[in-house]
């Protein structure tokens, strides 16, 4: 082979990729070690949330909730592991499934209409768009606070719900084909100014870190939800022991998971859906 072939052969890449995201995990884990509680407190609680001490384990809109719950959890620690090793954009990609999942624990639990409509649905796919179901936890969210006798206006329902989804529209700019996202991933391999190498690699950038606290904050947030809705409307023993370390976990997250965000995100993101409709819909309601 001559020289010049020699030299750019691909041969050994794909044992220094594993190389590579070992690297990353090192690095990385400083970086995100504010996430980490958040993470480790959401998952043990939602693991937690179906073995609590209650009287509605075994009705059917609980059943198929939990169903959801389960894949939530498997996506939130699924964004973990590609964020932490460097994969930002496929951990945004697992992060808008876990957003349809995770809304669809609070669209079920509780609601035996709900279960019913989407046991009779004869695809067995979700009867709501992402969208609708960010409009079913709006409602949700809306009764609470005026059960609560706390004011919730039809602003505040409109705001809230497109706030939900303008989460979701902009990890789908990274899911789905988009020169933006792409663009942004091509300058992780970036050997000058205008040249990238086309290859599979861990992105470490502190440009990119942004992202990364972005796509987890939104994950922890929407299965934080998830679990909340799912344990309130199992009819829990809120006397036991066992309830209030559950309730422990989940009055931290929160609070961390946002002590974590402003931490990391210091600098704006390298690209946003500022041009589209959703976002300029929610400003309006906003101001």
């Amino acid at each position: 082979m001559p020289e010049d072939n020699r030299s750019r052969s691909p041969s050994g890449l794909w044992e220094a990729c594993g190389q590579m995201e070992m690297a990353a995990i090192a690095k990385l884990k400083a970086d995100l070690e504010p996430f980490h509680p958040p993470f480790r407190d959401c998952y043990e609680a939602g693991v937690q949330a179906s073995t609590l001490p209650a009287e509605r384990h075994r009705a059917a809109d609980m059943r198929l909730a939990a169903l959801f719950l389960k894949r939530a959890l498997n996506d939130l620690r699924s964004v973990w592991l590609l964020a932490s090793a460097g994969y930002t954009s496929q951990a945004a990609s697992v992060a808008a499934a876990l957003f349809e999942h995770a809304l669809a624990v609070n669209a079920m639990a509780g609601s035996q209409d709900n279960a019913r409509k989407f046991q009779e649905s004869s695809s067995g796919d979700l009867p709501w768009s992402p969208s609708e179901l960010a409009q079913i936890h709006a409602k949700q969210h809306q009764k609470e606070e005026l059960i609560c006798g706390r004011s919730f206006t039809k602003s505040d329902f409109e705001r809230m719900w497109r706030e939900a989804y303008s989460a979701y529209k902009w990890m789908c700019k990274i899911k789905y084909p988009t020169l933006r996202s792409v663009a942004h991933d091509a300058r992780s391999t970036a050997v000058r100014e205008d040249e990238y190498v086309v290859m599979a690699a861990p992105d470490t950038r502190s440009r990119d870190l942004p992202v990364k606290a972005m796509i987890l904050m939104i994950s922890v947030s929407r299965v934080y939800q998830a679990i909340r809705r799912f344990a309130l409307n199992l009819n829990c023993r809120a006397d036991s022991d066992y309830y209030k370390i559950f309730n422990e976990r989940m009055s931290r997250v929160t609070r961390t998971a946002l002590d974590a965000y402003r931490t990391i995100v210091v600098s704006p993101l390298p690209f946003d859906i500022s041009d589209d409709r959703i976002t300029g819909e929610y400003r309006l309601l906003k101001s």
